[in-house]
């Protein structure tokens, strides 16, 4: 399902977005909605069962055939229950529309202060549509910021790793989720940096490109020679060489 504010995927029994801290109203209507099914299952499972026993004469095709209803009727009780995700889309679609200037103004005021991350989250939390006007001239700038907004938090969650040992370490998925969106940025700025004609949107790209690097020099201790180094590696091999950087800190 998605985040009803930012829009970025998140898991049905996520109490809050683990990327804008907003509450998932979902999860609590999935809590019930398990117990309810719960219920229901144990009751329905007895009642096969007990049928079950009663039908023990009729031998093994008798037992095969109760497990099948079990199955059955457990699918029949999952598929009844209420999950729908309210579809806020259509309706952030209509507000983006009815206040494009607005909002297309502010975005820019987000460009314009070197605020990436909050651009994003704007974006995303407005549901805008850059194949309509006035939003289509942010397209390229967008395609940037996306894979940017990526790096950054990918990289915060290894800078920010947690050194409890008790604690699920997931700095090897972080630091592989960094690279992807690393590489994914640096084609993608290479493709739309000759694309874009407004000099202010290319500038911005070009803040976030050195953004980026200057997150390597100060978190992996490279200069600039080994920043270029390393951005000419493959997603694995450059994993791996952050993998020894920071497992040897």
């Amino acid at each position: 399902m998605k985040c009803t504010n930012c829009g970025r995927k998140i898991g049905i029994e996520d109490k809050v977005c683990p990327y804008c801290n907003a509450e998932n109203k979902l999860a609590a209507r999935h809590g019930a909605n398990m117990k309810q099914y719960d219920k229901r299952f144990k009751k329905t499972q007895g009642e096969v069962e007990g049928s079950a026993k009663r039908m023990e004469g009729l031998g093994t095709r008798a037992a095969i055939l109760a497990v099948l209803v079990i199955g059955i009727l457990i699918m029949i009780i999952v598929s009844g229950l209420n999950y729908d995700d309210p579809d806020t889309s259509s309706i952030k679609k209509a507000d983006a529309k009815r206040n494009s200037e607005k909002y297309a103004a502010e975005m820019d005021g987000y460009l314009e202060r070197g605020e990436y991350q909050e651009y994003v989250s704007f974006v995303h939390s407005h549901g805008v549509d850059f194949w309509e006007e006035p939003y289509k001239r942010f397209r390229s700038v967008d395609y940037c910021a996306g894979y940017y907004y990526d790096c950054v938090r990918h990289m915060e969650s290894v800078i920010l790793r947690s050194t409890d040992p008790d604690y699920w370490d997931s700095t090897d998925m972080e630091i592989s989720h960094f690279c992807r969106y690393l590489s994914a940025f640096q084609e993608t700025y290479a493709v739309q940096k000759k694309r874009e004609k407004n000099s202010a949107y290319l500038a911005c790209m070009d803040d976030m490109e050195e953004n980026l690097r200057a997150m390597l020099r100060a978190y992996l201790g490279m200069d600039d020679e080994e920043v270029d180094s390393f951005l000419d590696l493959s997603d694995a091999k450059m994993a791996m060489r952050m993998e020894e950087i920071i497992k040897h800190e």
